[in-house]
């Protein structure tokens, strides 16, 4: 057992810590396939919510710019993350800005469809009158 000497709420400092125990793990493993090991506590799982917000904000902003798909791959590879074909709320948003759907509603009925939660929880449309 080994715990964090960070706190949990110091995601960048886990985030460090997670990535180089996951590579003793992945070295670890290729030597004694036999043997596996997993990472689990509050700051794997902080670590993890963090890089979820962080990407989903990215994927918004992509939404909010109606960037192309290349322009979109290019932000997100940018900050450290791609859109993954095995991932089923990445497949929906490629799709969706491949083919110029950039409103958050469609988009989040398309992911519900799908079975991925929403990009845009907290959209509401606004509506102004001149």
């Amino acid at each position: 057992m080994l715990n964090s000497p960070y706190g949990s709420s110091e995601t960048a400092n886990n985030g460090e810590l997670i990535n180089y125990l996951n590579s003793i793990i992945k070295r670890m493993e290729l030597k004694c396939p036999e043997v596996t090991a997993h990472l689990t506590g509050a700051p794997v799982i902080a670590v993890g919510n963090a890089n979820q917000i962080k990407k989903d904000s990215i994927l918004q902003i992509c939404v909010g710019l109606r960037l192309w798909t290349m322009q979109a791959e290019e932000l997100l590879n940018s900050a450290g993350y791609t859109l993954s074909n095995a991932i089923m709320t990445d497949v929906v948003i490629k799709a969706c800005i491949y083919h110029q759907q950039y409103n958050p509603i469609a988009i989040d009925r398309e992911l519900q469809e799908h079975g991925a939660p929403p990009l845009f929880p907290n959209y509401k449309p606004r509506y102004y009158t001149i």
